[in-house]
């Protein structure tokens, strides 16, 4: 097998070692699924992105992610990595291309946009959620219970799961605000995993009291190799929705 040039990219982020790090790899031609997943095993971080060209002259790529154990329907940081490595290699894009359209097994066509500011825009599916059975909801309360520390300090105020092909997998565990989110350590993420097959990405959420953002998440993966994703594009591109809808708007920062 020939070898094949990498780069890591840390997305969401213009910080070095911050943000979230997916490693992306450009393939002439598709290579088998196993080695595909070897690689992804071998990287041993949250994403590995695979660029296929279609019709580079004109922007136009496959994309797949995977995990260290599986292959995803969606991931936005490894998009977003993709983006910056294509718009940073003149050889494969050329450079008067500022539009890409990844094409993805699952998710549809996914467009990244490079600004002129040098950032990037992306677009990514928004999402559905909508109420579980209350066997299934209660399976999961008692999981989420039990994965926290300080479980007396938590109320679950709603479970929803996340519809269709691209995130069907997805759950969003609403908690209260004053629930110290951000400085409390998960101490059971079997529990957590636990939730799998059925639920993938668990995503924990509460409306922010500091002003600063509309809503906070912590997003865990366990299931697929992945304990906590750092910063998860797809995640907010259900809970944009999910809270849009609860507060009544159209723009927010998660």
């Amino acid at each position: 097998m020939p070898s094949l040039p990498y780069t890591v990219v840390d997305a969401f982020t213009s910080v070095l070692f911050k943000g979230n790090p997916a490693a992306v790899i450009v393939v002439n031609s598709q290579l088998p699924n196993n080695i595909l997943q070897n690689i992804a095993a071998e990287f041993n971080l949250s994403e590995t992105a695979f660029i296929t060209p279609i019709d580079s002259s004109s922007g136009n790529f496959g994309l797949r992610w995977f995990t260290p154990q599986a292959e995803v329907a969606l991931c936005g940081h490894a998009t977003l990595a993709s983006a910056r490595v294509l718009f940073s290699s003149p050889d494969v894009l050329p450079k008067s291309i500022q539009k890409i359209k990844f094409q993805t097994n699952v998710s549809g066509i996914l467009t990244s946009k490079l600004l002129d500011d040098g950032r990037i825009e992306l677009e990514l599916p928004a999402g559905e959620s909508i109420p579980l059975a209350t066997e299934r909801e209660n399976v999961v309360r008692d999981s989420i219970i039990q994965a926290f520390t300080s479980p007396e300090k938590l109320v679950i105020k709603s479970v929803t799961t996340g519809t269709g092909s691209s995130y069907g997998n997805y759950l969003i565990i609403e908690i209260n605000d004053d629930f110290p989110l951000e400085n409390t350590a998960v101490k059971n993420m079997d529990a957590i995993k636990s939730l799998a097959p059925e639920s993938l990405v668990i995503i924990v959420t509460q409306i922010s009291k500091t002003g600063e953002e509309t809503f906070k998440l912590h997003v865990f993966c366990p299931a697929i190799g992945a304990s906590e994703d750092p910063v998860t594009g797809s995640a907010h591109s259900l809970l944009g929705p999910y809270w849009g809808s609860k507060l009544g708007k159209a723009v927010m920062l998660g």
